[in-house]
């Protein structure tokens, strides 16, 4: 887990090491990513699916290939989410 530091410009981020298991393609930075149901052990994850999305872990922040590792945004504000092809979203839109 990484925190960002205190800072007086940006607001607070914190940032989660994860691995893809998403084998259709590699998550994309700004892809919602959801824990995987398959082998849940907090570390795996995928593209979400109706069935999970209560097991939200963040938002990517760089592209992760399927088995690699990388971070994942899980706490602060993200200008770069990208939910169901598209950014077009309204606050309060689920």
């Amino acid at each position: 887990m990484r925190f960002q530091h205190i800072n007086r410009e940006d607001a607070e981020k914190i940032y989660i090491s994860v691995k893809s298991v998403y084998t259709t393609a590699s998550l994309a930075a700004g892809d919602v990513v959801c824990f995987d149901v398959a082998t849940f052990d907090g570390l795996r994850v995928t593209n979400p699916l109706t069935a999970n999305l209560n097991l939200i872990a963040g938002v990517a922040s760089q592209t992760i290939a399927n088995g690699d590792f990388g971070a994942v945004q899980a706490y602060g504000y993200a200008d770069n989410v990208d939910v169901e092809g598209t950014t077009g979203l309204g606050a309060g839109d689920p």
